[in-house]
């Protein structure tokens, strides 16, 4: 269960033949990730894109803040991308893997 600012680490893996990098794609990938942080309950601290994944580390007030903020920024990007790339279908080869970061005792 997550609580009020716990850190957690969000990986979303996009199907293979899917590069993120490529020059059209990193672009609305950024766009969607910055229109995710204004949502209100979450906050995204860092984000990178891989060829074939993005990586947030993030905090939000809950865990349905979280799953809402997940569900809209993998929609975004779905729909996005796939209008900008001319590709139809699904993006994402699962759903998103989360972690809570544990800060070290000392």
């Amino acid at each position: 269960m997550l609580t009020v600012g716990e850190t957690v680490k969000i990986t979303l893996r996009v199907h293979p033949g899917i590069d993120l990098r490529r020059e059209r794609s990193l672009p609305v990938v950024q766009r969607c990730v910055e229109a995710s942080r204004t949502r209100p309950g979450f906050r995204i601290k860092h984000f990178a894109v891989e060829p074939d994944r993005i990586v947030l580390t993030c905090q939000a007030d809950d865990s349905r803040a979280l799953s809402r903020a997940m569900q809209g920024l993998t929609i975004c990007v779905a729909r996005r991308l796939n209008r900008a790339v001319g590709r139809k279908g699904q993006l994402f080869a699962e759903r998103y893997q989360a972690r809570i970061v544990r800060k070290r005792q000392g």
